[in-house]
């Protein structure tokens, strides 16, 4: 495992309420100019460019304020962007990012043009109120988001805290193009599925990212994903991190293993988001995955590790 901390190349700036550093990294998504980093308590977008350069990309703030959190007295009015991905548009490939949904704050969504483009930020009220009903009553945290190749929306709703629920939840691509395009209203759901991950080391796993694997179009989805093991007590508060596993999933089960440090012990670190990294070699022995963490600490920079999967790539081409 190699460790990276983020900082902003431009260091921090008071006028723009910019820290020197990323926080609370939340998501990651790869594009032809290098990787997003998605943050929940911060009203900016990391670009990591090829050379490692770390660059900030400021979002909409009308009041100046950009960073929120218990050290402010702010938290409930982040965006709690958590999950994030690039989806189809008649323009180009967009950013959406989306918000956890856990406080009517969070109902919102970011979306961007990844060929250059000012971020917008839009409340998705229909959205939400789907998904909510989906989960009949559970607590809705969404932290990872990916395109099936079916074409349609896969969200992973994060169950931790009391009485919380993992889940895959599957929705309309095509209310997605219209919701983009201006629309509004909910989307069909095209599916909700409960999910139990096990525990680490005592503590229940739940999503944090996925990450869809490449296949035939139309063929069934298999996916990557991250998962944590954090003692929260519910879905807005922070707790104990005992770890993190990466793992592959489809329709029919999955598997996952923990993530190790250098010297081979559990590595305590919350991995928040996951891209693809170096896919290996022809024959499927080794590659590599691209992770960031949150040290719920807004004092500590986020963190890009760089992790090896000892046995490949799992499928899906």
């Amino acid at each position: 495992m190699r460790r990276e901390p983020l900082r902003y190349a431009e260091g921090p700036s008071a006028a723009l309420d910019r820290p020197g550093h990323v926080r609370a990294a939340s998501a990651l998504l790869a594009t032809p100019h290098g990787h997003l980093v998605i943050q929940d308590d911060a009203l900016f977008l990391a670009c990591r460019g090829p050379t490692g350069r770390v660059e900030a990309l400021a979002l909409p703030a009308p009041d100046g304020v950009r960073l929120f959190g218990d050290d402010r007295g702010n938290k409930a009015g982040k965006l709690d962007l958590e999950a994030a991905l690039s989806w189809p548009s008649p323009g180009g490939p967009l950013l959406v990012a989306l918000g956890s949904g856990s406080t009517p704050a969070r109902e919102r969504v970011v979306v961007m043009p990844l060929s250059g483009g000012p971020p917008r930020v839009r409340r998705a009220p229909g959205l939400y109120a789907a998904l909510a009903g989906a989960l009949a009553g559970a607590a809705l945290n969404v932290e990872g988001a990916f395109r099936t190749g079916q074409g349609h929306l896969r969200l992973l709703q994060r169950g931790n805290g009391a009485g919380g629920v993992d889940a895959v939840i599957d929705l309309d691509g095509g209310w997605l193009d219209a919701w983009l395009a201006g629309g509004e209203g909910a989307p069909p759901l095209r599916g909700v599925v409960r999910w139990h991950l096990g525990l680490l080391d005592g503590v229940p796993l739940s999503w944090t990212d996925g990450l869809a694997l490449p296949a035939s179009p139309g063929a069934p989805t298999r996916w990557l994903f991250s998962a944590a093991a954090e003692a929260s007590p519910d879905a807005v508060r922070d707790g104990p991190v005992t770890g993190s596993v990466l793992g592959w999933a489809d329709e029919e089960g999955g598997a996952w293993a923990p993530v190790r440090d250098e010297r081979g012990a559990l590595a305590r670190v919350k991995i928040e988001g996951i891209a693809a990294g170096d896919r290996g070699t022809a024959g499927g022995d080794g590659g590599t995955i691209l992770a960031v963490t949150d040290a719920d600490d807004p004092q500590a920079p986020a963190e890009l590790l760089t992790l090896r999967l000892e046995g490949g790539w799992p499928g899906g081409g």
